[in-house]
């Protein structure tokens, strides 16, 4: 069951992201039914992942959801959550799902209508990407409520001590008021001690969060050296705590890479790094013009999980090699605008294998 859930996880379906959103945008179908998913993912977990279900044709009657882990699937999962219809909108149904940790999630999407019932499965990823903030007017509030039940409770333990033995009319003696006192400096000491053990416990907990949970894509560096007449570009992935499991291919590549010129986006590479250690890569440099680029590299690890490396590197004279032996089949480039000294007019080039 484990296997063939990771396989469902890892099989293409249709799926669309917006640059800068973390949401997930999936069209396709669930047995007879055509659907599409829209899936706005927590930015703190645990936290609730919002789901949006509109059926494209009018035939489906009931919608359900269900979270999985990749390394658990559907056991000992709990039913799936019913996704209730919109009000105005026959075809559209709607769920907030929890997600309880992060890592690689499939989202499983069961259809009902009058053709029967039908499932698809949605992957996404669970990270903490955001940390919570209280508002000073609502922490102020809180501050005083607090600071008011605080003196309450030193005040019984001060009455308390004093009147609660005493028959009704009689008057504490002055040593038993002297007692009181004293028992209302103890106890003002005990939860001022309580009270410092919570932020302490607090404050780990939050550093925790920070350190370990919310998310930080792994660090890539990059640097330049030529073989020959060949310049080579080399990719060293700083492991975090996001790139402990191996990666997987993806479209039958284990990194797509893309480089583009600084500021002026006039030159754009698209490469699929090979391979060369445990950690690193390397692949072969189209003849780009020199200049600052940023790395985008994106890879996937075998649970499902996807990261996108950032970096930058500074190409200089020497790194427009004199020839080129592209790494991969499908390396891409583009070079377009370019104003050249020799000529002073716009310079358009393209070159692929």
């Amino acid at each position: 069951m484990k296997t063939l859930f990771t396989l469902a996880i890892l099989w293409p379906v249709v799926l669309l992201a917006h640059i800068g959103s973390p949401n997930v945008f999936y069209e396709g179908s669930a047995g007879p039914y055509a659907l599409r998913v829209i899936i706005q993912p927590p930015d703190v977990i645990p936290g609730l992942a919002r789901i949006t279900v509109r059926a494209l044709a009018s035939n489906v009657s009931k919608i359900s959801v269900l979270p999985a882990r990749w390394d658990t699937g559907t056991k000992g999962a709990p039913s799936p959550d019913p996704a209730k219809p919109v009000r105005g909108d026959a075809n559209l149904f709607a769920a907030e799902l929890w997600l309880m940790t992060g890592g690689a999630y499939s989202i499983i999407v069961n259809a009902e209508g009058a053709s029967g019932t039908g499932t698809t499965v949605v992957p996404i990823n669970s990270v903490a990407t955001a940390r919570r903030v209280m508002p000073r007017w609502f922490g102020g509030l809180l501050g005083a409520w607090g600071g008011a039940l605080v003196l309450a409770l030193i005040s019984l333990i001060g009455a308390a001590t004093r009147e609660s033995v005493l028959s009704p009319g009689e008057t504490p003696s002055r040593g038993r008021i002297c007692r009181a006192r004293a028992t209302m400096v103890l106890g003002t000491g005990v939860i001022g001690l309580a009270l410092w053990g919570g932020k302490v416990w607090w404050d780990a907990v939050d550093r925790d969060y920070r350190n370990n949970k919310l998310y930080r894509a792994d660090r890539l560096y990059a640097e330049v050296r030529t073989n020959n007449s060949q310049a080579i570009l080399e990719l060293t992935r700083n492991v975090d705590r996001w790139g402990a499991r191996p990666i997987i291919p993806e479209h039958g590549k284990l990194m797509h890479m893309f480089l583009v010129r600084q500021p002026d986006l006039e030159a754009f590479a698209h490469l699929h790094p090979v391979k060369t250690g445990e950690h690193s890569f390397e692949s072969a440099l189209p003849p780009v013009p020199a200049g600052k680029y940023r790395i985008y590299a994106d890879i996937t690890h075998e649970s499902g999980f996807t990261q996108t490396l950032v970096s930058e590197v500074s190409l200089g004279a020497d790194a427009n090699a004199t020839s080129f032996t592209p790494t991969d089949p499908d390396d891409s480039w583009r070079i377009g605008r370019i104003n050249l000294l020799t000529t002073k007019s716009a310079h358009c080039q393209m070159g692929s294998r």
